[in-house]
């Protein structure tokens, strides 16, 4: 009769914690540490459990007012090379549901902006990313974006990258 029970009763909330538990905590709550990342933090320093968020958030700006109209964002990952991204092309912007991991905040509807000041792209990988940044007058931008991982977390802590193209001087000075 005693076992009945416990398999009646107690089993199944065993199991219950057993499924769940690991959806409410993404990591133990012994230690872990600070994040640099604008994600917030639960308990231990890991990101708090929710939907889905890009690996890195990159917002582009230019030095000395817009944007260049020819700026190109090129990402590069395990996976391989992501379309490519140019603000002066519509054709290029792509978004999640065209099965993109690059999705840059322009509204996909309207014309390629002469003046803007700053662009927000979401960058959906998982792991090491190389991030390329060109434009007419202004220094090219390389950088291997690599995921924060915190020591008691299971996942990388997605991150923020603040990257400002800075004007070219030696451009057209034919050496």
């Amino acid at each position: 009769m005693i076992v009945v029970a416990w398999i009646r009763y107690a089993l199944p909330v065993t199991l219950a914690g057993l499924l769940l538990g690991p959806l409410f905590g993404a990591c133990n709550g012994g230690g872990g540490g600070s994040s640099s990342s604008s994600a917030g933090s639960g308990d231990g320093g890991c990101p708090p459990v929710g939907p889905p968020e890009p690996l890195f958030t990159v917002h582009i700006t230019a030095a000395d007012g817009p944007l260049p109209t020819d700026m190109t964002l090129r990402v590069t990952w395990s996976a391989g090379e992501e379309p490519v991204f140019v603000l002066n092309d519509p054709e290029s912007w792509k978004t999640l549901e065209d099965g993109a991991n690059v999705a840059c905040d322009i509204e996909r509807d309207a014309a390629a902006p002469s003046d803007l000041q700053q662009l927000s792209c979401e960058i959906w990988t998982s792991g090491a990313t190389l991030v390329e940044i060109s434009g007419t007058g202004y220094v090219p931008y390389e950088e291997t974006l690599t995921p924060e991982k915190l020591d008691a977390c299971e996942d990388p802590v997605p991150s923020e990258v603040d990257v400002e193209l800075t004007v070219d001087h030696d451009a057209g000075t034919g050496g």
